[in-house]
């Protein structure tokens, strides 16, 4: 809402009395007065000065009515864009946010965390912003796809086991370099279910995709191989010396 004009009975435009509070104007002859003026929702700034209301009109109406200049100096110009994202992406910005305010929080000492920190939420933009384009789409639905329709599968050689994934797995049995494998079991998955399985069998690592046949691994196989009416592989080797 615009500064009304305030005439004085001298005839000259009355100013703004600020130190006085809203409302309060005052001429050069002396004359001082004081009106009544409705605030409309959104029609000033909410913003102060000084501890006075601000007078200008805003420039923004959402999240709140603010001036130019308050809709800088409190930050929320930073987060402009953010206002219109879907609510799933608004709410990941935000805790992305309030980590990076903790993390800066934690002074010089955590200047190493945040710069890792930093790099990752770079890469993490970088392959969301691919995502919105249509090349970005396409892989995400192949991807999807392959998670739907795809196979982790369980090969021995000597006593280590490959955990890989495939599409195809007797295509991909026929790829892989190793000496007298055998295709020990499979099961729905592909990318998450690789990853999770490497994880959970972490400790039997020797390299790569290739784990040594520890006896939590050789009963994970066996259930599988049971569901799939396979008879069990031994679960007491893990004493051998590991062989690729």
């Amino acid at each position: 809402m615009p500064e009304p004009t305030v005439r004085c009975a001298c005839g000259r435009t009355m100013t703004p009395d600020a130190p006085r509070g809203r409302g309060s104007y005052r001429c050069g002859c002396g004359n001082r007065v004081h009106v009544s003026i409705p605030i409309l929702r959104g029609s000033q700034c909410v913003g102060t000065h000084l501890g006075e209301a601000c007078r200008l009109p805003p420039a923004i109406s959402e999240p709140l009515p603010l001036c130019d200049d308050h809709f800088t100096s409190t930050g929320l110009r930073r987060y402009a864009s953010w206002w219109k994202l879907p609510d799933d992406e608004l709410a990941h910005l935000i805790a992305i946010e309030r980590t990076r305010i903790g993390l800066q929080s934690l002074g010089a000492d955590s200047q190493m965390h945040l710069d890792h920190w930093t790099s990752e939420m770079a890469e993490q933009e970088r392959l969301l912003q691919h995502l919105r384009t249509p090349q970005g789409r396409r892989e995400a639905r192949e991807q999807a796809d392959r998670e739907a329709h795809g196979s982790v599968y369980f090969v021995q050689s000597g006593t280590a086991v490959k955990i890989g994934k495939s599409i195809n797995v007797p295509q991909r049995l026929r790829e892989i370099n190793a000496p007298e494998i055998e295709l020990l079991a499979t099961e729905p998955g592909y990318t998450r279910r690789e990853h999770e399985l490497h994880q959970a069998h972490a400790p039997y690592r020797l390299n790569g995709e290739w784990f040594r046949l520890a006896p939590p691994l050789a009963i994970y196989i066996n259930g599988l191989r049971t569901a799939q009416g396979l008879p069990p592989i031994p679960t007491n080797i893990d004493n051998a010396t590991p062989t690729l």
